[in-house]
């Protein structure tokens, strides 16, 4: 039995990191991508609180009235997001981002497993791009990240879309092979970013029970996307936290009975539209 989880998890990890590897974006792809698609983009590097930050963004200009910053989930990286910020209309009038958290991908590989450790590396970005407007996007781990920032007067953001947010402290899933990332014999063969991801998962309950009373003072929209065959980010639950917590007036929640956690990516016109919306309703043809 202890040699076949030992080659279980061999097979795991040998299949997790091909994988990972095959996904990430390098900085010479990421510019091919940008050029294949005609997106003026451009790729940096920014020192927030002596971390490195990557940030891909398209070239901010006198004309782009709205910022639209996207946050990746654990594990990820600003590649998640390179079908949405290359889009012609979410980019048209606007300074579109992705970066990568701390800890993943291009950024110090710095373990910050403190949602609002990362919210002020959130915060910092947004005062580094600021335009008139300003959106936020967030994925899953993302979410929460996105939500403290916006939580934040002093921000002036006007909307945060949370997608598959994983919010409410009772409802943190832990699956088996999450422990690979926390046993000590399983470490050494995990690439960093899902030993990152490990130290958030396990962190993420007490991380937003320390944060959970601060959402009934929202003042900006806040819309939250859920499927509710979500596994990772149980829909229920999730969708019944911010229902309880943000103000009522504040609050548009977006059901679908049969997507799951990724419907950020299996339902991109969807996700765009939902953008769109809330793009559109900035620079003021919406009401």
């Amino acid at each position: 039995m202890g040699w076949f989880l030992f080659i279980s998890v061999l097979i795991v990890v040998f299949l997790v990191n091909g994988g990972m590897k095959m996904m990430h974006f390098s900085d010479d792809k990421a510019k091919a991508y940008f050029e294949d698609r005609g997106f003026d983009g451009q790729i940096e590097k920014i020192r927030i609180n002596d971390i490195d930050v990557k940030v891909i963004s398209s070239k901010p200009n006198a004309e782009n009235q709205t910022l639209i910053v996207f946050v990746h989930g654990a594990p990820g990286s600003w590649d998640a997001f390179k079908q949405f910020i290359t889009d012609k209309d979410i980019s048209r009038g606007a300074t579109v981002i992705a970066y990568d958290r701390p800890g993943y991908g291009g950024s110090s590989l710095l373990p910050m497993s403190g949602i609002q450790d990362q919210a002020e590396i959130l915060k910092e970005i947004i005062r580094t791009y600021k335009t008139e407007k300003v959106i936020l996007v967030g994925h899953s781990y993302g979410g929460p990240i996105a939500g403290l920032a916006a939580l934040d007067e002093k921000m002036e953001v006007d909307a945060t879309i949370m997608i598959a947010p994983l919010v409410d402290p009772e409802s943190e899933p832990i699956f088996w092979y999450s422990y690979f990332s926390y046993w000590k014999w399983s470490r050494w063969m995990l690439p960093p970013s899902l030993i990152v991801a490990g130290s958030e998962k396990f962190a993420h309950s007490n991380e937003l029970a320390q944060i959970d009373s601060l959402w009934k003072k929202a003042e900006s929209r806040f819309i939250h996307v859920h499927g509710l065959e979500d596994g990772l980010a149980p829909g229920k639950e999730n969708i019944s936290f911010t229902k309880a917590n943000i103000p009522e007036q504040k609050l548009t929640q977006i059901v679908y009975e049969k997507k799951g956690h990724l419907v950020i990516w299996t339902d991109f016109e969807l996700m765009k539209a939902i953008i769109m919306d809330e793009k559109d309703r900035k620079i003021g043809l919406v009401e």
